[in-house]
Parts: C-alpha cells; sequence; structure tokens
C-alpha cells in the first residue's frame, strides 16, 4: 500500500509536472502571443502616428506657408501703395516748387520790364535835359558869337571913322 502510494503520488506528481511544463509552455505561449500582439499593435500605432504626423506636419507646412505668402502679398501692397504715395507727394510738391520758380520768374521778370521801361524813361529824359542843355549851351554861344560879331561890326565902324 504504501509503495502503490508512492507511486500513484510519484505519477501524481510527474503528471502535474509534465501539466505544469506544458501549462508553463502554454502560458508563455500566450504571453508571447499577447506581447506580440501588443507589439504589433503598438508597431502598427506608431507607424500611423507617424503617417499622421508626417500628414499633419504637411499640412502645418502648406498652411505656413500659405499665411506666409498672404503677409508677404499684404507686405508687397503696402509697399507698393507707400511708393505710390510718395510719388504722389513728390509729385505734388514738384509742382509747388515749379509754381514757386514760375512766381518767383513772373515777378523778376515783371520786375525786369518796370526797369527796363524805366530805364528807357530816364535815358530819354536825360537826353531830353541834355539837349535842352545843349540847345541852351548853343543858343547861349550863338548869342555870344552875334553879340561878339555885332561888336566886332560896330568896332570896326568904329575904328574906321576914326
Amino acid at each position: 500500500l504504501i509503495y502503490k502510494a508512492f507511486m500513484t503520488w510519484l505519477d501524481h506528481t510527474h503528471t502535474q509536472v509534465k501539466a505544469s511544463g506544458i501549462l508553463e509552455k502554454v502560458v508563455k505561449r500566450m504571453m508571447h502571443r499577447t506581447i506580440s500582439l501588443a507589439l504589433t499593435m503598438w508597431e502598427e500605432q506608431t507607424k500611423e502616428e507617424q503617417r499622421t504626423a508626417t500628414i499633419v506636419e504637411k499640412i502645418v507646412l502648406r498652411i505656413k506657408n500659405m499665411l506666409i505668402s498672404v503677409a508677404f502679398m499684404y507686405w508687397n501692397s503696402q509697399v507698393q501703395a507707400l511708393l505710390h504715395q510718395q510719388q504722389v507727394v513728390l509729385n505734388v510738391l514738384l509742382s509747388i516748387e515749379n509754381a514757386v520758380v514760375a512766381g518767383a520768374y513772373d515777378r523778376w521778370h515783371s520786375q525786369v520790364q518796370i526797369f527796363t521801361r524805366q530805364r528807357v524813361v530816364l535815358e530819354r529824359e536825360l537826353m531830353r535835359m541834355r539837349n535842352v542843355a545843349m540847345a541852351a549851351g548853343m543858343d547861349c554861344w550863338k548869342e555870344n558869337v552875334q553879340d561878339l560879331q555885332e561888336m566886332r561890326f560896330k568896332g570896326s565902324k568904329l575904328l574906321l571913322r576914326w
């Protein structure tokens, strides 16, 4: 009986060891499958996340480029408007400057004309004054010459009478 019980125990122990080995293999396979399945799922999820990140990065880059393009176009339009305004202001300043120069020229030209007329009038008056003075001098000289001639004539008559 003891032998039989020992043998039963031994068979049972061997069976248990085998069963635990098989069970251990099954558990390992299940663990391996679970880990493998988790790893596969993780790899798939990681690939999907990387693909999604790449797509999001491209979308963000497109949006960024579009915003930069819009900002550049706005800046360019503002620069063009500023250049146009500067050109308008420059044209206005040039027209004002030209008007000022033209006004100054007109005033100078009118003054020159006034001075020219005054010079002509003055020259005429001086010529008249000179002519009057010369005429008066000529008249005086003529009178003196005539007086001298009369005196000579009267003096010669007197001398002849003596």
